[in-house]
């Protein structure tokens, strides 16, 4: 009898498990390779205290490093490096004409903590930890960290996420950030990110939008304070949006740097912050009053057309905006003569109906050999450059387009200059700067 041999059982395919594009240090196997490698680092027992550059310095074991700077009795400035290695200490935020108070701070050690005073607020630094809390002199507790300061390094991005989370509670009102569409009122259980972006049309819950406004108050128990994030990278706020108790505030690098600014009202917390990065000027009244702005009013007799119309359906309105339209082949500071053949003819009748001027400015110059602003930029070494010394170009309304080195203060005489003849012999009110935000 022949022996037949059961079918042998399929084997089941081998499953490799997915690798993790990135790792915790900790677990890595250095047998494997990984997209990126990372570590998160804490504050842990503080080792040392200095006195350096005007601000008090402690840094942990763990090479985590606090400054406490006490800009004015009411302004507590607050900066957390992930390595004691900080960055440059400047901004284009603060009011350069702004000088810190000169304030003797004391400093106080006890076995736990040390405590730094002013005339108004006590800032208060676990030796564990190194978690702040900032008092009033009443010992009401306005400011405190929760898990407090973390920051993660990856092999690839360096340091790339510092956070900072703060205890809140639930009748804890935040008001602040400047355009936040779906924001509201009070911020409590949103959560927001300041990244400027063309956002056309955005809706009610698109963030982020054009501007970073990175300041927003805090209103506790009927006192006020303000915060705020003064760093040049890409920022997040989350108001208690898991409902555990607190805020956190972030950002993609470097280190976080934050003004505690104390009210006790709402009132004196704006008006510490105007004084810290500076106030506008008065603008000239018009600019109070009712504007109207579109995506776009040409040729000429349709902008007069809708002036028109508006007076004859009695609608208030002192300023018109006119779009990229009114240019030629959208070059700033030039004019299309087929849709604006005189255009201070056309300001002048606008005017004599009750109406200001306002034209857009974008400052992406177009690559072209005729365009004398792009030439005369070109020239003078005026436009941002890219890592081989060329002038740096990239695609808008006219195509490829250089774009000014506004941080050079002479880039910035030249660019006002430009203006002269549209405000002063064609009677432009006003200039709408558009895609520019920083």
């Amino acid at each position: 009898m022949k022996n037949e041999s059961k079918p042998s059982k399929p084997k089941e395919p081998v499953v490799v498990p997915e690798q993790p594009k990135s790792i915790a240090f900790q677990d890595r196997d250095l047998s494997k390779r990984y997209d990126d490698v990372y570590e998160w680092r804490f504050p842990d027992e503080i080792a040392a205290v200095k006195w350096r550059s005007g601000a008090y310095e402690f840094i942990c074991e763990s090479g985590v490093a606090l400054r406490i700077q006490i800009v004015r009795h009411d302004i507590i400035r607050v900066r957390y490096s992930p390595d004691g290695d900080w960055d440059v200490d400047f901004s284009y935020a603060i009011n350069p004409e702004f000088e810190p108070s000169k304030i003797i701070a004391e400093l106080k050690e006890t076995k736990n903590e040390y405590t730094i005073s002013t005339d108004t607020l006590q800032v208060v630094i676990a030796k564990t930890g190194m978690k702040v809390r900032i008092f009033n002199l009443d010992d009401q507790l306005l400011h405190e960290d929760e898990d407090g300061f973390a920051a993660k390094r990856t092999i690839m991005n360096g340091w790339d996420e510092l956070t900072l989370k703060n205890i809140c509670h639930r009748k804890t009102l935040f008001y602040g950030l400047g355009d936040k569409s779906s924001a509201g009122a009070n911020l409590h259980g949103r959560k927001f990110e300041n990244w400027c972006t063309d956002a056309y049309a955005f809706g009610r819950e698109s963030d982020p939008l054009y501007r970073a406004i990175p300041f927003y108050y805090v209103v506790q128990s009927g006192v006020a304070h303000g915060i705020f994030l003064d760093v040049p990278y890409r920022t997040h706020f989350d108001f208690n949006t898991k409902d555990e108790g607190a805020t956190t505030l972030g950002c993609d690098g470097g280190e976080i740097n934050f003004y505690f600014i104390y009210g006790p009202d709402l009132q004196r917390v704006a008006q510490n912050y105007h004084q810290l990065t500076g106030t506008h000027e008065m603008p000239p009244v018009w600019a109070l009053g009712f504007h109207q702005c579109r995506w776009s009013y040409f040729p000429d007799s349709h902008v007069v057309e809708i002036a028109d119309k508006f007076r004859s359906e009695k609608i208030p309105c002192d300023a018109l905006y006119l779009d990229i339209d009114y240019m030629n082949g959208f070059r700033c500071f030039t004019w299309n003569e087929d849709y604006f053949p005189e255009p201070e003819k056309m300001v002048s009748e606008l005017r004599s109906k009750g109406f200001q001027t306002v034209i857009m400015i974008d400052p992406g110059l177009k690559e072209d050999a005729d365009y004398t602003v792009y030439q005369e930029g070109k020239e003078k070494g005026y436009l941002l450059k890219d890592g081989d010394g060329k002038v740096a170009k990239a695609p808008v309304w006219p195509g490829f387009c250089g774009f000014p080195d506004f941080t050079h203060p002479g880039v910035r005489e030249w660019w006002g200059k430009l203006h002269t003849e549209l405000y002063n012999s064609i009677g432009i009110s006003g200039f709408w700067n558009d895609m520019n935000e920083p």
